[in-house]
């Protein structure tokens, strides 16, 4: 899958044609690209990597204003659940990013395409116009990014120790020792982080937030347990890897609506 002319795209904040684009590079992974269209089915297939690439483009170069995992996030935070299209909840969720004015859902050729647009704004095509009942929407895609954290994860985890060789002895590449050693493996991201993850958003939608509480701990705390243990040192934080830090920042944000996190 190539990514150059989204890049190029984003990189302009030329927000309309990354839009496009981006519709275009869901078509081709789900073989649509003659209907012109996607249906629910097609979102439950779109490949994990590609669709997290795209999503983390959104991210970076919009700096968190877009991406679908922006709107992942408000959709759940609207009360909606990943999966289940609901009128109502796309109703609320419209009008926080900006795709409803008075009462009313708006045409594809009204939606502000500026980075002064509502968070979560874009992506927005669909083929057939606001992302919305066509396909489940938001929903739909929010399921599939779900199930996708694992792919997520791993590719984080790899490009955050990307620089790091058997003598590197940078902080980060020592402590990434320390912590397999306390248990992380290669793998560890694609599975009990994703389920940690999980839970985290679960208590967070319900707003029980000595459970998040806990949760954040067990998800952060054997960086703070390997970095005591291998270095003596006492300032755990600074060494917690950004992969895991920032999202987990990102979900108390989000759900406690800027109190916590």
């Amino acid at each position: 899958m190539d990514f150059a002319r989204l890049t190029e795209e984003l990189k302009a904040q030329n927000w309309r044609s990354a839009d496009a684009e981006t519709l275009q590079l869901l078509l081709k992974m789900s073989d649509r690209t003659a209907e012109g269209w996607l249906n629910k089915t097609d979102v439950e297939k779109l490949d994990c990597a590609a669709l997290v690439q795209i999503d983390r483009l959104w991210i970076e170069r919009s700096k968190n204003q877009f991406g679908f995992s922006q709107q992942r996030l408000i959709w759940l935070s609207a009360g909606g659940n990943v999966g289940q299209y609901n009128p109502k909840i796309a109703e609320k969720f419209g009008d926080r990013v900006g795709w409803r004015d008075r009462g009313k859902w708006l045409t594809y050729n009204t939606l502000k395409f500026s980075i002064q647009a509502p968070k979560g704004h874009l992506p927005a095509a669909t083929g057939n116009g606001v992302s919305g009942s066509v396909w489940g929407g938001v929903a739909a895609i929010s399921k599939r990014l779900q199930s996708c954290r694992p792919v997520e994860l791993a590719i984080a985890r790899q490009e955050y120790y990307a620089n790091c060789s058997d003598r590197s002895r940078d902080r980060r590449c020592l402590l990434k020792k320390a912590a397999e050693r306390w248990g992380e493996t290669p793998d560890w991201g694609g599975k009990g982080i994703a389920k940690l993850f999980d839970e985290l958003e679960r208590e967070l939608s319900q707003r029980q937030w000595i459970e998040a509480d806990k949760i954040t701990r067990i998800l952060l705390d054997r960086y703070r347990q390997a970095n005591l243990a291998e270095f003596k040192d006492s300032d755990s934080m600074k060494v917690i890897p950004c992969y895991l830090l920032k999202p987990v920042d990102d979900l108390w944000m989000e759900y406690s609506q800027g109190r916590f996190g």
